[in-house]
């Protein structure tokens, strides 16, 4: 899985419960408000929650989840470990 769908993944993992969390504490509140501002609202809180702790807490856990494995480089091997390895093969 590509490390952006795994980011988006993982952002939705962090923005689902805040908004249900937010809508729970303050959503009787906000009905009687227009959606404009209900929206505002919502995002001066949840922008800076999922910036600033949310997403930081969550890639911290899944960093090995996020991060690609890494190939082992291959390395070149030198002229005089070819010449020897053929005079041992020789010998």
């Amino acid at each position: 899985m590509k490390t952006t769908l795994k980011l988006t993944l993982l952002t939705w993992v962090g923005i689902y419960p805040l908004i249900t969390l937010i809508l729970w504490l303050f959503g009787e509140n906000l009905s009687h408000v227009t959606l404009p501002l209900r929206t505002l609202f919502l995002t001066l809180i949840l922008v800076p929650l999922m910036t600033l702790l949310v997403m930081p807490f969550l890639r911290k856990i899944f960093t090995h989840w996020l991060t690609p494995a890494t190939k082992p480089e291959k390395t070149k091997i030198s002229d005089q470990q070819q010449n020897m390895t053929k005079q041992h093969i020789t010998s």
